[in-house]
């Protein structure tokens, strides 16, 4: 990956607020300070931490980036000499930007807690932006699609993610994380250069909080966020989501990712809530074999069932 540009960071912390109060302690009459030490300022929430803004006028941007899988002992970047039939690289550039003239804006903090169950929250904020996803091709040591581009894609976003986790803050012994997430946007998606048809997932409206269900009016509730064998799980007793989008078109868009004027086809939505959600994300690919049970064949997808290893 080669950056083009970088991002100016600002931090600030509680130590600069005691620098500060020290510094007007000099023209003024001296008083008794009572020192403070982690303990105490360990039982601070939500109101001392570490903060963190990112602001880049001009964005982010990445030449070349590659997604390589099965590249067993090929030299890392290479997309041939890996695994049989197995290996390949998934190629593309991306440009991380403010929308509508703004710069590219993200503001995190962090912040540890004590207390009878101590723990750590993060709150993650990002105003309206829009990544780009260009040159996205596939190249194996079969077949080489290097020079053919299966399109280019834009999402806009503005969202929020707040997660607070007693006992470390991916605590996967039980449910003692509480999250709230939220995102609106549009994802754009054209064939061919700028001004080809654009097909848009407009109005793009998708969040989800941990709660204590319908029948309690849905106020927020503890699940879980953590790590385990299976990788990060994601899970909760209740959760209410949102999911909503207007599948959208236009012929000739005016510049990329043209959201004036699409003409919409088809809304799509799920609010509600849902009982029991569990999300895991873990490594491992699919696998290639199959196995049989009686007279059928089945396509052994987890390799969990003697047809053939995960990829």
């Amino acid at each position: 990956m080669a950056p083009q540009s970088f991002a100016k960071t600002i931090v600030s912390h509680p130590l600069s607020r005691l620098i500060c109060l020290l510094l007007l302690q000099q023209a003024a009459p001296l008083y008794a300070l009572e020192i403070l030490d982690d303990d105490s300022m360990a039982g601070v929430h939500a109101q001392d931490g570490l903060t963190v803004s990112v602001e880049n006028p001009s964005g982010i941007s990445v030449d070349s980036m590659k997604w390589v899988t099965d590249k067993g002992t090929a030299p890392i970047g290479a997309c041939t000499g890996g695994v049989s039939n197995q290996h390949a690289c998934t190629q593309l550039a991306a440009t991380l930007s403010g929308t509508d003239g703004n710069p590219l804006k993200v503001n995190a903090m962090l912040d540890a807690f004590g207390g009878t169950a101590p723990g750590l929250a993060l709150q993650l904020n990002w105003q309206p932006q829009l990544l780009s996803l260009k040159n996205l091709t596939i190249n194996t040591p079969t077949v080489d699609y290097s020079n053919r581009s299966l399109g280019n894609i834009g999402l806009y976003s503005q969202g929020h993610l707040n997660l607070v986790t007693q006992g470390g803050l991916l605590n996967s012994t039980g449910n003692h994380s509480l999250l709230d997430f939220g995102m609106t946007g549009d994802l754009i998606y054209r064939q061919g250069a700028v001004g080809s048809p654009e097909l848009s997932f407009g109005n793009l409206d998708f969040s989800t909080r941990f709660t204590n269900g319908a029948a309690g009016g849905h106020t927020s509730a503890y699940g879980k966020v953590g790590v385990t064998s299976e990788g990060l799980v994601i899970s909760s007793p209740y959760t209410r989501t949102v999911f909503e989008f207007d599948i959208m078109y236009k012929a000739s868009p005016t510049g990329a990712f043209d959201r004036s004027g699409r003409q919409p086809i088809l809304h799509f939505g799920w609010v509600g809530g849902l009982i029991n959600p569990e999300v895991r994300i873990s490594g491992g690919g699919a696998a290639y074999g199959n196995y049989t049970v009686g007279s059928n064949t089945f396509y052994d997808h987890t390799g969990s069932n003697g047809g053939g290893a995960r990829s």
